[in-house]
């Protein structure tokens, strides 16, 4: 079942892929609809870099996640969120739920708990499988709640 939540709302990188269930964006080629997309980009920017550090992620005292090839996205005036390669996360701790939520500007977000011998973090990971083409650098990445594993860590690369 998909959780009705909407994230809040992020950059229109283009107009054509406003979602036509979610929001009904103004007439195209009008002026209101210029001017909608405008706002809302100076409003809620949106940024894909690569991190040129380390990032690790900790949880249940072990590192499940380490990688020199993260994405950094910066949103508005949220907290910047780090994208983790699947291929540099322990896969094998994770375990995919039902939970998932939409994004009107990035699609939809798939969730994984962590599962340890010792403790259980609850959808404390997304990825957006499918992601919108504006961006689409984030597919094959994991994104993990702050508050849900002991740590995230930059650290110099090298």
């Amino acid at each position: 079942m998909v959780d009705k939540t909407i994230d809040p709302p992020l950059v229109p990188i283009r107009t054509d892929q406003w979602p036509t269930a979610k929001v009904k964006a103004p007439r195209r080629g009008s002026s209101l609809h210029f001017h909608a997309a405008m706002a809302r980009t100076r409003e809620h920017p949106i940024a894909v870099t690569p991190n040129p550090k380390r990032v690790r992620v900790f949880f249940d005292g072990r590192v499940i996640a380490d990688t020199t090839q993260a994405l950094t996205l910066r949103e508005a005036t949220y907290p910047p969120v780090q994208y983790i390669p699947r291929e540099d996360a322990a896969m094998t701790l994770l375990q995919r739920t039902d939970h998932k939520t939409h994004c009107p500007y990035k699609g939809d977000a798939a969730y994984y708990s962590i599962r340890t011998d010792g403790r259980a973090a609850e959808n404390a990971v997304w990825t957006y499988e499918e992601p919108y083409p504006g961006v689409a650098a984030i597919k094959g990445h994991l994104a993990f709640y702050p508050d849900r594993v002991d740590r995230i860590e930059e650290l110099p690369s090298g």
